[in-house]
């Protein structure tokens, strides 16, 4: 499940990424200021990106072991908007549990 659910983000953030102008991509470049030499951005919205993430647990509904083996895959991916869906699918799981206590 695990693989499902990571496939399934990475191919909605490549899908729903927006046509962005080389200026437009050298802007964002130059705001998310990585050093890493294989970095990445799709240009996806963090609301939608957080959005996707919310429509993926209720789907889902994973258990914490599995969010967190999601968050510890695309935390070290490339790519801006994986690490994002990896941070906000933990993020909202954390927010569930402490709702639920």
């Amino acid at each position: 499940m695990i693989e499902k659910l990571i496939n399934e983000i990475k191919i909605y953030l490549k899908d729903n990424a927006p046509n962005l102008t080389e200026e437009q991509k050298s802007r964002m470049y130059k705001i998310l200021n990585s050093s890493n030499p294989n970095f990445l951005g799709y240009g996806n919205k963090h609301s939608d990106i957080e959005k996707f993430v919310r429509e993926i647990q209720n789907k889902y509904q994973p258990s914490y072991d599995e969010v967190f083996e999601i968050f510890k895959i695309l935390i070290k991916s490339d790519v801006h908007d994986e690490k994002m869906a990896g941070i906000f699918l933990l993020n909202r799981f954390k927010k569930n549990l402490i709702q639920s206590n």
